[in-house]
């Protein structure tokens, strides 16, 4: 007879949290901006509108021009959605006028905006 392994829903939470790297999108501020690279090597600019709600700027992917979403959260390409997070191994979810799931996230970074150009010339 085979092992039955099962969790509890805060016991699978902590050994994803174990392994994975995640970045909470309550921990963020408005307008910042992350850069995710995914396993296919996809590459999506994400800007915070409301890290409260999961309200986003997308760019990349299936996401062609910069679109309006809300980012659920984190998956494993099941029903399970660890929401409101980006998780390092998980694909990541939005939603809009449809479900968008990305492929499993290989990098998260981020954008440093460029400092602003003065008309002074300084010697």
């Amino acid at each position: 007879m085979s092992e039955i392994k099962a969790f509890t829903l805060d016991g699978l939470t902590k050994a994803v949290g174990e392994m994975v790297k995640v970045i909470q999108l309550n921990d963020l501020e408005p307008r910042y901006t992350l850069a995710i690279v995914t396993e296919d090597e996809t590459e999506y600019d994400i800007t915070i509108l409301e890290p409260q709600t999961g309200r986003v700027l997308v760019k990349g992917g299936l996401f062609t021009e910069l679109t309006e979403c809300k980012l659920n959260g984190s998956t494993l390409g099941g029903s399970m959605l660890w929401m409101n997070r980006i998780a390092i191994g998980m694909c990541i979810e939005f939603s809009g006028n449809n479900v968008v799931v990305t492929s499993p996230v290989k990098i998260i970074g981020w954008r440093v905006p460029s400092p602003p150009v003065s008309d002074k010339i300084v010697h």
